[in-house]
């Protein structure tokens, strides 16, 4: 009965968190935010585990630059993408046309651009790790957390590369080849 119990609350408390709101970056006078609303596992390899993920995004403008200002959030819609969850290869993957984009990401990395990949660590540890990142967390987690939970350095020449089939990347990541 206990075990039931506890389950339950670990449902219910998932589903808590499936709408409460992330960060995304600061920048150039705007400000995002999203929201997981659904996560669901594709497969996976002895690499890693793919999820697909449903998320909503709301943004916020503001035109003196001063972040520190509650303002309006404007929703901006939804999106479907992925993730890839991987100590060795982790990544974050959207569609392009009939393409998929795989995005790796250079977690463990100290010189890690943190602006450039804010948004892209806050999705992948709120996908990956149920963790939800503040701004001025992101560069600490992408660096020191990310190695504490073993994660390894990602190639920094490493660069994005496209898939036809998002399961691809599970055959590419157990070594088989996929065509891209």
């Amino acid at each position: 009965m206990r075990a039931i119990v506890i389950v339950l609350a670990l449902m219910v408390s998932g589903a808590a968190w499936a709408a409460e709101l992330i960060e995304g970056r600061c920048h150039m006078m705007e400000c995002t935010w999203f929201s997981i609303e659904q996560q669901n596992l594709i497969g996976t390899s002895e690499k890693g585990t793919l999820f697909k993920v449903r998320t909503k995004t709301w943004g916020a403008t503001y035109p003196d630059g001063n972040y520190g200002v509650r303002r309006h959030r404007k929703y901006l819609g939804e999106d479907t993408s992925f993730a890839f969850c991987s100590k060795t290869e982790p990544s974050i993957i959207s569609s392009e046309g009939s393409k998929y984009n795989v995005s790796p990401l250079p977690l463990g990395q100290e010189d890690i651009q943190a602006g450039v990949y804010m948004t892209s660590i806050a999705y992948y540890f709120a996908a990956c790790h149920g963790m939800n990142i503040k701004q001025s967390e992101v560069f600490k987690v992408g660096t020191s957390v990310a190695r504490g939970l073993g994660y390894t350095s990602v190639d920094p020449e490493r660069s994005d590369f496209q898939i036809t089939q998002v399961e691809d990347l599970l055959a590419r990541a157990s070594g088989q080849v996929a065509p891209s």
